[in-house]
């Protein structure tokens, strides 16, 4: 048997690599290998721009729109007091609409939906477990993968490509001994739940902007504590019925616990968030899933030769922000860049290279993440933490995915310069203005409220409300240029909410941070004036440039027959004919 493309695993990222290579190289044959999972634990329901403009890209936006909630940003709640039993918070929540739509997923309704997808494209599914994989050393891609049946016999398909995405199982990452310990480990316990009350969940006092946009409900909640933080995902259901999602992730030796379950959770929230739990035991549980210390990485992803690791087979991710997906959706497009130019004969090492350390520099993301456990429980700390970071996404991240920039090698290796990965013991502080920050800390009477006007919501002026379609090069560096210039005005924030004394140490203070304000301008201008001077782009043609020669190509696929497939396929009254009206109801309209 003979493949031109095999994808092993069948969970989403098997079945997204699936739908988009499909659509992107319609004139190659795709084979996704791996039985389908009854009872494997779901997660990923809460999606991010990123993610959307891929699901876009490959037909899904009509799906989205019917059959999940829109997700109108991230809401954060930072507690108004160091002592954990405060019940008031600060919310910082978008105070618009992004032009850019994300969506809370129902995962069971989502998956199956996007298999039923899949069997009306030509992709063949073969319902068996891989036994091994046989790899080729050379350039001819003679790649052979070992299907066990259910009665013990074996077959082989040969192919050319080989993407693992069989999750967990890490087919080929155990096969070629690929594991790398992470630099630090995560643990998480999530359940669904229905009928429960709603309202409970507002049942706090807090201080947060008013807006007439969208009900604040229709969000990814987020609270946090003492090494861990609490996501809340609403749900669409078919039934009609509320259906939630809720979870703790968190370090183990932060929490002081190794195995967080239901009834300990209650205890946790019972003291730190007595409105969550309020809501927790109003509902009924559908399900619960733990994972325990289940974090991983590999010491190598993408290969000349012909085999990448996809989604879960490669690395883990903390849920933080929602960017698990995201990450999906960069990997199957670098997969694809790479075999679109292996099949044109121009794929080097040195372009393959670039796409790893663009993974890579995106681990980077994930050690700063696991330090933002150390700094939960402080609200101040917590509240800068989440600006800056969103700040960067919104105006870097973002724009680059929407553009493609990330698919030229040359831009690839300069985003992983921006974005270097450091050892533990070197690690910077995972806040920003830590100096600023520490001397407010200082300044801080515990027993008392903390001051809104610390943790304010700077939403309007952090997000980058201009981005809504692929942007050039020019528009970029324009982004990359608010970012710097906004960075120097939220230190400045910051600064004039420290009570200056007339002393050595806070001289020293003022002076790096005007230094820095100086520097962030600096960049600013030259940046705005002089788009080169972020914009490193390979020239056309050669080793290290992308395959696609307009910006935004890599988002542009094959449509499906979507008349005959979810969700308009339920929705239409009759498949092929139009919906028949009386002429005498016309009649009586128009009278």
């Amino acid at each position: 048997m003979k493949s031109d493309l095999i994808i092993m695993g069948s969970g989403i990222a098997g079945n997204l690599a699936a739908m988009y290579f499909r659509k992107k190289f319609p004139d190659i044959n795709v084979t996704l290998v791996g039985k389908q999972k009854s009872r494997s634990p779901l997660v990923g329901e809460s999606t991010v721009e990123v993610t959307v403009q891929f699901l876009n890209a490959i037909g899904l936006s009509t799906l989205l729109e019917e059959k999940h909630y829109h997700k109108y940003g991230l809401s954060y709640y930072f507690k108004q007091s160091y002592d954990k039993k405060c019940n008031k918070y600060v919310v910082h929540e978008a105070p618009g609409i992004n032009r850019l739509p994300s969506f809370n997923l129902n995962r069971n309704v989502f998956d199956q939906d996007i298999r039923d997808i899949n069997a009306t494209l030509g992709i063949r599914r073969i319902d068996q477990d891989v036994q091994e994989v046989i790899l080729s050393d050379n350039n001819d891609h003679k790649h052979q993968v070992i299907l066990k049946g259910q009665n013990g016999e074996t077959t082989h398909i040969d192919a050319d490509w080989v993407i693992d995405a069989s999750g967990r199982r890490r087919l080929l990452a155990k096969q070629l001994q690929l594991h790398k310990a992470p630099a630090y480990q995560r643990s998480s316990f999530w359940f669904r739940m229905n009928s429960f009350d709603r309202t409970k969940l507002f049942e706090m006092t807090d201080t947060r902007v008013n807006h007439h946009c969208y009900d604040p409900y229709y969000v990814t909640h987020h609270f946090y504590g003492q090494g861990y933080w609490i996501w809340i995902i609403p749900l669409k259901a078919s039934t009609g019925k509320d259906h939630v999602s809720i979870g703790i992730t968190y370090r183990p030796e932060l929490l002081g616990q190794k195995n967080v379950q239901l009834e300990s959770l209650l205890t946790i929230l019972d003291n730190d968030h007595p409105s969550i739990s309020a809501m927790i035991r109003s509902g009924s549980i559908d399900d619960t899933c733990s994972y325990n210390n289940y974090m991983y990485e590999a010491e190598q992803y993408y290969s000349k030769s012909g085999w990448y690791l996809l989604g879960d087979a490669a690395f883990t991710f903390d849920p933080a922000n929602s960017a698990g997906l995201a990450y999906v959706a960069h990997e199957i497009t670098q997969i694809a860049s790479m075999i679109s130019k292996d099949r044109n004969h121009e794929l080097t090492q040195d372009y393959v290279d670039a796409m790893e350390r663009h993974v890579k520099a995106q681990l980077a993301l994930q050690d700063s993440w696991s330090n933002w456990y150390l700094i939960m429980n402080d609200p101040l700390k917590m509240a800068w933490t989440l600006k800056v970071a969103n700040m960067g996404y919104f105006h870097v991240v973002l724009p680059n995915f929407i553009n493609g920039s990330y698919l030229d090698g040359r831009s690839a290796n300069h985003f992983a310069k921006l974005l270097p990965r450091f050892s533990k013991e070197n690690a910077p502080k995972c806040y920003p203005f830590p100096e600023l920050l520490e001397l407010i800390t200082e300044q801080i009477d515990p027993s008392q409220p903390l001051a809104p006007e610390l943790i304010p919501n700077l939403y309007e002026k952090t997000i980058n409300f201009r981005l809504y379609r692929a942007t050039n090069d020019k528009d970029r560096a324009r982004f990359v240029s608010r970012y710097f210039f906004k960075l120097a005005r939220l230190r400045l924030y910051v600064m004039k909410k420290v009570k200056w004394q007339f002393n050595i140490k806070h001289g020293v203070v003022m002076t790096k941070s005007l230094i820095a304000i100086a520097s962030d301008l600096i960049k600013s201008t030259v940046i705005f004036c002089i788009p080169s001077f972020y914009v490193k782009k390979a020239k056309v043609n050669s080793s290290l440039s992308s395959p696609y020669t307009n910006m935004g190509d890599h988002l542009r696929c094959l449509t499906h027959d979507k008349k005959h497939t979810p969700p308009l396929q339920s929705m239409m009254k009759n498949d092929d004919q139009p919906a028949q009206v009386d002429s005498r109801e016309i009649s009586e309209m128009e009278m």
